[in-house]
């Protein structure tokens, strides 16, 4: 049991979408305190359509990386080194 919960805490790494999720946070902050302050590249007549681009790559970058990890749990496990197959 114990080696079982060991290998799927492996595979899920719960912690890692935290932070992932905390940097993604963040980043998104960022560029609401920039475009809040009319900074580059929000300084232009085209401030709002540039934030929602920014936000929605920075969303669809969160997307894949999550995506890619759940992709990466669901992989089969290798084949065994003795040949037995699991039954």
């Amino acid at each position: 049991m114990v080696t079982v919960l060991t290998g799927l805490r492996q595979v899920l790494r719960p912690q890692e979408g935290w932070v992932r999720v905390g940097t993604t946070s963040l980043a998104l902050e960022r560029e609401v305190v920039r475009w809040s302050a009319g900074t580059s590249p929000y300084d232009g007549e085209d401030a709002d359509l540039t934030l929602v681009r920014t936000v929605e790559d920075l969303v669809a970058q969160e997307a894949g990386r999550g995506a890619s990890r759940r992709s990466a749990a669901a992989e089969p496990f290798p084949p065994r080194l003795d040949g037995r197959t699991e039954g």
